[in-house]
C-alpha cells in the first residue's frame, strides 16, 4: 500500500470521494482513519460555511496526488 501523508489528495475506493487528507487518527485495536476534506467549489460555499472532514479507513483510500512539499516529522 502507498504510503498517505498529510496534505495528499485521496480518494475513497468505494464512493468516488476525494478531498485533502487533513488528520490521521490512529485507534488502539489497529485501525487508521484519515479526515479527508473535500474541495471548495466556489467562493459561495465559504459563505454557507466550511465544509466538515470525513474520515475515512486507510484501505479504503487510493492516494491520487501527493502534496508539494515533504515535512520531516
Amino acid at each position: 500500500m502507498t504510503e498517505i501523508f498529510l496534505g495528499d489528495k485521496v480518494r475513497c475506493i468505494h464512493t468516488g470521494f476525494t478531498g485533502t487528507v487533513v488528520a490521521r487518527t490512529e485507534f488502539i485495536n489497529g485501525c487508521t482513519q484519515y479526515a479527508v476534506l473535500p474541495k471548495l467549489k466556489d467562493d459561495k460555499s465559504i459563505v454557507a460555511g466550511m465544509p466538515e472532514a470525513v474520515d475515512i479507513d486507510e484501505q479504503s483510500l487510493e492516494k491520487v496526488k501527493s502534496r508539494k512539499k515533504k515535512r520531516k516529522v
